[in-house]
């Protein structure tokens, strides 16, 4: 009953636009790059403000938090501006 559920909910989530190829489009609307443009504006313009993040780990430093501590060491959460502390 409940994977009957599941596949009924996702199909409501797709869309029947076909091209007449019989694939579906992909709707790329020009709204739709200007607002990533603004986006991409407020990013830069915030650049300089760090937003403060404290990751805590489940117990221990383990293998499975490595990539963590590489992404800090690389700069790659500054560079996406947060400061974070493990």
């Amino acid at each position: 009953m409940l994977s009957l559920s599941l596949i009924i909910a996702s199909t409501g989530c797709t869309s029947n636009k076909k091209n007449e190829n019989g694939n579906q489009e992909l709707e790329n609307t020009r709204e739709t790059g200007e607002n990533s443009q603004n986006d991409d504006r407020s990013i830069t313009e915030d650049k300089g403000k760090l937003q403060n993040i404290k990751v805590l780990l489940d117990w221990v430093p383990n293998t499975n938090h490595t990539g963590l501590y590489v992404a800090l060491k690389n700069g790659y959460y500054e560079n996406e501006g947060l400061n974070v502390s493990i």
